[in-house]
C-alpha cells in the first residue's frame, strides 16, 4: 500500500495512504448520467443502465453511437438528451488510454471525436435537488471525481498508537481510520484528509490509570530467571526474593539475607530463617503489553513474538 505521509498529532501516528479498493464514484446518487459509446461503453466506463429506464438506455446508447456511423453532430445528441429526456447542460466527455486512462469534459463546439456525454435529466435534478445555476459546475466536478478514481487518486487516512515493549518490538494500535477521499485538487483535497485525521485524532483520550486501582503486574520469566517486569501503571516497583541457594559459593551466599519464616500454621513449630536473593525491580510501564499478556488464550504457548 503506498503510503503519501506521516506525521504525529496527539501523541499518535498519522498515515495517509492510497486507497486500492476506493469506490467508483459512477456508483453514487450523481447528478450527471455518464453516456459512453463504442469501445469506451465495452471497457466499462460511465454509469449502469440502472440510471436509465431499459428503454431510455437503449434509446440514449443508439442516439449517442450514431456520431460515428452516420456523422451526426454533438449538437444532435444534445438536442435528442433535452427532448427525450429533459437535459438542460450537455457536455461531451473525452477519454485518453494509457498506463491510467484520464477522462475529461470538452465544450460541444470543440471538434475533436468524443468518447460521450454527461448530462442531467428531470429525474437525476429532482434526485438530487441540484439548483439549475450549478449543473454546470456539478457535472465537471463529478467527470474530475471519476477521473480521479480512474487514475489512482484515492486516499484514506490511519491514526494509530505505537508502543515498543519490553522485547524491542513496535506494535501499532488501531485509533481510527477514514477511506475513500477523491483527490482532485491536490492541495485543497489533501490538507482536507489531513484535517479529518488531525479531529479523529484529537477524539481519542488517552488512557489514563486510576490513581485508586491496584497495578497489574506481569514478570516475564525464561529458565527460572526474571528476564523483565511489566506493569499497566507507571512507578511501580517491586522485589523478588529467590530462595534458590543450591551451588552457591560462600562468596555468593554472602550476598543473600536470612529471611524469616512463618511458624507452621498448624502446630505452631516455629522455622529457622531461610537464605534468600532479593532483587528489586522498577516495572516497564506497558499497559498494552500487560493487557495483551492477561488476555492471552488460558491453554497453549504464549506467543511471544507477537508481545
Amino acid at each position: 500500500m503506498y503510503e503519501h505521509e506521516t506525521f504525529e498529532h496527539n501523541g499518535l501516528t498519522v498515515r495517509i495512504v492510497a486507497d486500492e479498493d476506493g469506490g467508483n464514484p459512477r456508483e453514487w446518487d450523481n447528478l450527471g448520467v455518464l453516456l459512453t459509446v463504442g469501445g469506451a461503453a465495452q471497457d466499462g466506463y460511465g454509469d449502469a443502465p440502472g440510471r436509465f429506464t431499459i428503454p431510455e438506455w437503449y434509446a440514449a446508447t443508439n442516439a449517442a453511437g450514431t456520431l460515428d456511423e452516420r456523422g451526426l453532430s454533438k449538437e444532435a445528441f444534445a438536442r435528442w438528451a433535452r427532448l427525450n429526456l429533459g437535459a438542460t447542460v450537455i457536455l461531451p466527455v473525452y477519454l485518453t488510454v494509457g498506463n491510467y486512462d484520464t477522462i475529461s469534459v470538452g465544450a460541444l463546439s470543440d471538434e475533436r471525436p468524443c468518447a460521450g456525454f454527461i448530462f442531467d435529466t428531470a429525474r437525476t435534478r429532482e434526485l438530487t435537488g441540484a439548483p439549475v445555476e450549478s449543473i454546470e459546475r456539478q457535472l465537471e466536478n463529478e467527470v474530475k471525481e471519476y477521473d480521479a478514481f480512474l487514475t489512482g487518486n484515492v486516499v484514506g487516512y490511519e491514526v494509530v498508537r505505537k508502543q515498543t515493549c519490553n522485547l524491542g518490538h513496535v506494535h501499532e494500535e488501531h485509533v481510527n481510520s477514514c477511506w475513500g477521499f477523491l483527490i482532485v485538487d491536490q492541495e485543497r483535497d489533501m490538507e482536507y484528509v489531513r484535517s479529518e485525521a488531525r479531529a479523529a485524532a484529537d477524539g481519542y483520550e488517552h488512557e489514563t490509570p486510576d490513581a485508586t486501582a491496584s497495578p497489574r503486574i506481569v514478570v516475564v520469566l525464561e529458565g527460572g530467571l526474571v528476564q523483565a517486569v511489566i506493569a499497566d501503571q507507571a512507578g511501580v516497583e517491586i522485589t523478588t526474593l529467590d530462595y534458590d541457594t543450591d551451588g552457591c559459593d560462600e562468596q555468593e551466599l554472602a550476598d543473600a539475607v536470612m529471611v524469616p519464616q512463618s511458624p507452621n500454621s498448624v502446630t505452631g513449630e516455629a522455622y529457622d530463617p531461610e537464605p534468600g536473593f532479593l532483587t528489586h525491580w522498577d516495572a516497564e510501564h506497558n499497559p498494552g503489553d500487560v493487557d495483551k499478556i492477561l488476555t492471552a488464550p488460558e491453554h497453549g504457548p504464549v506467543d511471544t513474538a507477537a508481545v
